[in-house]
Formats: C-alpha cells, structure tokens, sequence
C-alpha cells in the first residue's frame, strides 16, 4: 500500500507550522507532494529536507485554490498512490495517526470506502486549549482519499469552496483529531482577519475571527500531540472585547505598512 502526502502552503516556516506539518507527513506517507504559494520565508528550503516534490506558484491566490490543487492532484496521481492524505502547512494529525491512518487505509480497501473524515481542533491563542463556541468546533474534513479513479476538483473560483475532491461517494468518520494552529496565536488570527478581509469577506464570517463574546475553551489533550509537537503549558485566555481586538488589528496593520514603506 504506498500513502502519499499532499499539502500546499504559503510562508508557514516564518509562522512555526511547516517543518512539524512535514514531520506528520513523513511519519506517515511513502512520498510527499507539497506546493508553495511563493513563500518568502524559507519555507521552500524546509519542504526541500522532506521531498523533491515541490510545484512552486509564483504568488497566493486563495480564490484559484482548487485550481492549484488539481494541479498537484494530476501531479500527485501520476506516482501511483493507493491513498492520498491532505494536510494544510498550519496543521497535524494526532499522534495515533502514525499507525491509524494504514488501519483506516486498509479498513478501506475491505469495505469500499473512498476517504475518511477528521473533526479539526481549532487551536485559538495558544497551543493548549482550542475553541467550542461560534461554530469552530463543528468541522470535518475529509483528509483521507482513495485513489479511485474518479478524483478531481472542482476548480471554480471564490472562498471557502469545498477542499476535498470530486469523486469520493463514500466517507466516514474517524476518531483521529485533526490538530489546526491557524488561530493558535493572537497575530495568526489577525493575520487572517486582514486577509479576508482584503478578499472581499464580510459580516459573520469575517467578524467572528475577533469577536470572543461568547468564547468558550477547553484544554487539548496532551496525548494528541506527538513528541514534536507537545505544546507549552499556559493558562486559559481569557476573552478580549472587539474594541481590543480592533485595536490591535489596526496596530499590526499599521507595522506591517510601516515595514512596507521601508522597503
């Protein structure tokens, strides 16, 4: 059975995310595939210790997203893989998924099941507790793909398209936790704030990145992360009003100006 990782990312090794998202790929798969939205960081050098399957983009173009991602899908089926397991750059599977994901490929294969799907933890201002309320809870994502013969992507324009391919009829669930630091840190979740925003995104799906009126967290599991992973210890954030949060946006805004007009 040959596994193959697929993961595309943008400037995650500035963030802390790539070479512990690599490290859960390789742990895992027989060959990786990973695509580079034309990182400015060294995030090309770090993917470079892991694979010599790297596509390179010139620039981040969230709304081409599934376009890109059938690229490295055709790229992905041309080395044969019975599987294919997608992580983003700012995610890892849990510790187990080093011997669960062959059982749950071989579970598969028996009973005729195109992928599997993983609840995804949302991490939020640190790496020790994530987020319930506000619907960040409530996501799964089908990360798992057989190689079936009927894959692909719909590579239609916008935001928040559906990131699995066509083609899979038959998924199920899995107890693997899907560990997301994104929000794992108060300029990430500000980082992405002005990043939607810029795109275009309004109303409750942009303000709930910095709106903590109903924040409710809960500590991770420590046995969910892998030696290399294991988080720093910290209390539990206590909410910030959206004035607060508003004032901050506006001061990583106003450096990051200031560090382009240096330039």
């Amino acid at each position: 059975m040959k596994i193959v990782g697929f993961m595309k990312f943008y400037n995650e090794e500035s963030k802390g995310n790539l070479e512990r998202a690599l490290k859960c790929l390789d742990s895992i798969c027989d060959e990786i595939v990973v695509a580079d939205d034309g990182s400015t960081d060294n995030s090309v050098k770090i993917a470079e210790k892991y694979t010599k399957h790297i596509i390179k983009f010139d620039e981040p173009n969230l709304p081409k997203e599934l376009e890109r991602k059938q690229e490295m899908l055709e790229y992905t089926l041309k080395l044969n893989p019975d599987w294919i397991l997608w992580i983003d750059g700012d995610e890892i599977l849990e510790a187990r998924a080093k011997e669960g994901i062959k059982e749950l490929c071989e579970f598969g294969d028996s009973f005729n099941i195109d992928g599997f799907a993983f609840h995804e933890i949302n991490l939020w201002r640190s790496e020790c507790w994530y987020r319930l309320d506000n619907a960040y809870n409530n996501l799964w994502k089908i990360n798992l793909w057989k190689n079936n013969g009927e894959l692909r992507f719909d590579t239609s324009t916008g935001l928040h398209k559906q990131q699995h391919p066509l083609g899979i009829s038959k998924f199920v669930p899995t107890n693997i936790q899907l560990i997301h630091y994104g929000f794992s840190s108060e300029k990430l979740i500000i980082d992405k704030y002005l990043m939607y925003k810029k795109l275009g995104q309004k109303g409750w799906a942009l303000n709930r990145l910095i709106d903590e009126r109903t924040l409710q967290l809960a500590p991770a599991n420590l046995s969910w992360f892998p030696d290399y992973a294991k988080p720093e210890l910290i209390p539990k954030p206590k909410p910030m009003s959206m004035e607060e949060w508003l004032k901050l946006v506006k001061r990583y805004e106003n450096e990051g100006n200031n560090r382009n007009s240096s330039l």
